[in-house]
C-alpha cells in the first residue's frame, strides 16, 4: 500500500504536476529524482499536454509503482527505459 501525493505548479496545467510517494518513502529507485519525485515520462517526449487529466497521472503512478515492485524483486526495470541510473532520495 502506497500513499502519494500530486503537486500541481502554478503554471498548471502547462506545466505537470510532480508525484510523490509519501509513505513508505522510496529511499532509492530508478526513474527517481533526488526530491522523491518519480519520473512519469520522458520530458522531450511530448507525453504531458494540457489536457492531460489527473486520472492520467494516477495511472502513470501505478505503472511506475509496478514497475518498482518488479525493480525490487528482480533488479530489472520491466519497461525499456534506456538509463540504468539509481537515484538516493533525499526528500
Amino acid at each position: 500500500q502506497y500513499t502519494v501525493q500530486i503537486r500541481y505548479p502554478a503554471r498548471f496545467p502547462w506545466a505537470p504536476p510532480k508525484a510523490y510517494v509519501v509513505e513508505p518513502k522510496i529511499r532509492k529507485s530508478r526513474h527517481i529524482y533526488e526530491d522523491g519525485h518519480l519520473c512519469l515520462f520522458h520530458k522531450d517526449d511530448k507525453t504531458w499536454q494540457s489536457q492531460t487529466t489527473a486520472a492520467t497521472v494516477m495511472s502513470w503512478v501505478s505503472l511506475w509503482l509496478h514497475c518498482y515492485e518488479v525493480w525490487e524483486e528482480t533488479d530489472e526495470w520491466p519497461r525499456r527505459e534506456h538509463d540504468q541510473v539509481i537515484v538516493a532520495t533525499s526528500y
